[in-house]
């Protein structure tokens, strides 16, 4: 824009360049498949003797023809009016829709923009990426249609269903979340202030806990993230990977305290180097062992050879994305911890029979059980039960309420014990924070039944 005076008149002139973004169901024919009709403007196809307007041509030569339809006559029977949050715009200007999981090039949908959202966006021809973002940002106070032609009515009655639990559900997941954040912050804090509780059981519940704490933060984030496409797919790899990195953590905390648990408390000691050594092979297998299986997932992306598409939604996008690299490692770490689990019961089972103290016995093994039960992600379960039973919501509040609440849980479980709250008042009064005179086997059932 340039401010020039004409005749005492102060003007303003715009230069503006106003550029097709793409042409959807562009057609080329070869110089005998049409003729031109220049008296009523048409073009006429041979084959078939569909007409077409002349002003869409957009090239012609010698040998054949093309034009770029500006009218389009759909016969889509069915058009569902779809909200701002149900869908993504690409940077390629393809629509996906989150309940039916389909994409829809530019073209394939409808929009009907409102009073306040008409006009035009003009930019110079350097910054088309920049008209790619003010097209999308332009839709969200415009209604967008999608044409669903094979897709049955009861998904379109469940999609309309759904959205009207979505917002519930968002704030139950963000409140369950920060409440989690602060939660397996205090538990970090506590295990790093007191040594006695860094036994190899609670350096194994340090990962874990860290691992939530940074994997429910990146979601947090994620939803202020989402219009630019570098910092949508870094939150989509960092999710993937901390949630992967917690499940590792859970199984190898269940297979622990099976070792543990299997033995006698005498024979399960070891000494400091031997923990060492086990919690370094422990920590290489929860950070290693997920960063090595998405990166491989990263490879497949780039390549094309199995489409992910973590810019989409922050997260991985495609059905067999979910299925094979996110669904199916976590459900087959769901087994290990249910089988491992199942197997330490039966062993906290056998060592009550064999002690004369059953009501005591039962009472201990049960409270290990209960925490156990908050280290092996079986709250997933829910979501399983969504999605294979045709997407209940009921299990879907079960499964956001435990899952987002994990952190919470786990507080409860190691925290809120006379051992812990002893170490902390001991700390505040300057006391001695160490259990003194006892007995180095009954300073192992201590700390056993303290940690598990």
């Amino acid at each position: 824009m340039k401010d020039i005076s004409y005749l005492g008149w102060n003007l303003s002139v715009i230069n503006s360049l106003v550029k097709q973004l793409a042409c959807v169901g562009q057609k080329t024919f070869s110089i005998n498949e049409y003729n031109i009709d220049e008296k009523n403007g048409k073009v006429i196809e041979n084959k078939t003797g569909k007409t077409f307007l002349l002003k869409d041509v957009i090239e012609k030569t010698d040998e054949n023809i093309t034009l770029c339809p500006q009218t389009f006559f759909s016969d889509c029977e069915a058009w569902l009016n779809v909200s701002r949050h149900e869908y993504v715009i690409l940077t390629n200007l393809t629509l996906y829709h989150n309940a039916t999981n389909r994409m829809y090039p530019f073209g394939k949908y409808y929009i009907k923009r409102n009073n306040d959202t008409a006009g035009d966006v003009n930019v110079d021809d350097a910054n088309i990426s920049s008209l790619i973002d003010e097209f999308s940002k332009s839709l969200r106070n415009a209604t967008v249609f999608i044409c669903l032609p094979n897709i049955p009515i009861s998904i379109i009655r469940s999609a309309n269903y759904h959205d009207n639990h979505k917002q519930p559900l968002e704030i139950l997941t963000m409140v369950g979340f920060i409440i989690s954040i602060l939660s397996v912050l205090l538990v970090l804090i506590t295990y790093t202030l007191f040594s006695e509780l860094r036994t190899l059981p609670g350096k194994n519940l340090m990962n874990l806990c860290l691992s939530l704490l940074i994997y429910q933060s990146v979601w947090l984030v994620r939803s202020y993230v989402q219009e630019n496409a570098t910092s949508c797919t870094a939150i989509g790899i960092l999710e993937h990977y901390f949630i992967l990195v917690s499940f590792v953590a859970m199984s190898v905390i269940s297979h622990h305290s099976c070792v543990v648990f299997s033995k006698s408390l005498i024979s399960a000691r070891r000494s400091e180097g031997e923990n060492c050594d086990t919690f370094i092979k422990y920590t290489a297998v929860v950070w290693t062992l997920p960063a090595a299986f998405v990166a491989v997932c990263i490879a497949l992306d780039k390549t094309e050879v199995f489409p992910i598409n973590y810019a989409t939604l922050c997260f991985l996008t495609t059905e067999h994305s979910k299925i094979y690299l996110f669904i199916l490692p976590i459900g087959l770490s769901l087994l290990f911890n249910l089988s491992i689990y199942i197997r330490t019961a039966i062993f906290l089972v056998k060592q009550q029979e064999s002690t004369g103290e059953l009501h005591q016995n039962r009472k201990q093994n049960l409270k290990i059980c209960i925490k156990l039960s908050t280290l092996t992600g079986f709250p997933w379960i829910f979501g399983f039960l969504h999605a294979g039973l045709g997407n209940i919501v009921a299990f879907e509040y079960l499964f956001v309420i435990f899952v987002c609440l994990q952190g919470l849980y786990i507080a409860v479980a190691f925290l809120w014990n006379t051992r812990v709250h002893k170490l902390y008042k001991n700390r505040f009064n300057n006391g001695d924070q160490n259990d003194n005179n006892v007995p180095p086997v009954q300073a192992q059932v201590n700390t056993a039944t303290t940690l598990f």
